[in-house]
């Protein structure tokens, strides 16, 4: 696994400086914007949009190297195909400039609610970062399950790499377990997981990070109010759920805590 491990390091590194530097150009943007009108929304979407779109075929250009880097190592034959560059760049199923645009919309309403103005700019630059970010992470998820699909079937199982920069109690819950490729890589806003394919020998059992499993112990005692140091009960899977999500597809999120019956009768409205 160290081989493995040392080829995610370099590989989450390249795609985290293109995503830094998307985001550092779309936020600088954002900044000495004018004003939000039509007109300068345009504009700032015309320069935009084409450089997301050049750092989401980078992004999926890394993960197939990586990806077919991985197979290598792991002693896998396969033909990797080219990338189904629509997939990728139509990952959301909405024209980005309509995605980009958001933003102003948000500071639209900001205003309209009565919010100052300097926070509905705040607001809007927030979920410019937020889109980005997003975008990014569908090129890395879409490429991933292109070249996982020519993988053998000892290469049928993946795990999902923390980097450190954006994780949060989802993905430390979720990188504690193993995963089928059918289903690779549920996201959540914000989320910059990688993907690490799994040798057979690793992926026997559905726990695969037990020096992790002491912090998802905390996770499940502050959530369900129990915790087995045997990873028996409760089910860590229950923790989270995959949604739908109408243009990140697979989304994770958490599972709603039970929460016990008083009296043993439910309330009525």
């Amino acid at each position: 696994m160290t081989d493995l491990d040392d080829l995610t390091s370099v590989y989450s590194s390249k795609v985290h400086a293109v995503r830094a530097q998307i985001t550092k150009f779309g936020e600088a943007y954002w900044d000495s914007m004018p004003n939000y009108r039509a007109s300068a929304v345009k504009e700032m979407i015309d320069a935009l949009v084409p450089r997301v779109t050049a750092g989401q075929l980078r992004i999926a250009d890394l993960t197939r190297a990586y990806l077919a880097r991985c197979a290598h190592e792991l002693g896998w034959k396969l033909v990797v195909p080219p990338l189904d560059k629509t997939d990728i760049l139509g990952a959301r199923g909405v024209d980005p400039r309509k995605v980009y645009r958001r933003p102003a919309v948000d500071v639209y309403k900001a205003l309209s609610d009565g919010k100052p103005v300097e926070q509905a700019v705040s607001e809007g630059r927030l979920r410019l970062t937020q889109l980005i970010g997003g975008d990014a992470q569908l090129a890395k998820v879409r490429a991933s399950r292109q070249v996982m699909r020519a993988y053998p079937d000892a290469g049928s199982y993946y795990r999902r790499v923390l980097t450190g920069r954006e994780n949060c109690g989802l993905c430390v819950v979720a990188s504690t377990q193993r995963y089928y490729k059918e289903d690779l890589l549920p996201i959540h806003p914000g989320c910059d997981c990688d993907v690490q394919p799994l040798p057979p020998g690793a992926a026997g059992q559905q726990v695969i990070d037990e020096d992790r499993l002491e912090q998802v112990h905390k996770i499940a005692a502050e959530r369900l109010g129990e915790a087995d140091r045997g990873g028996r009960t409760p089910d860590y899977r229950k923790l989270i759920r995959v949604e739908a999500h109408g243009e990140y597809g697979a989304t994770l999120t958490w599972a709603e805590p039970k929460t016990p019956k008083q009296g043993g009768t439910a309330d009525k409205a």
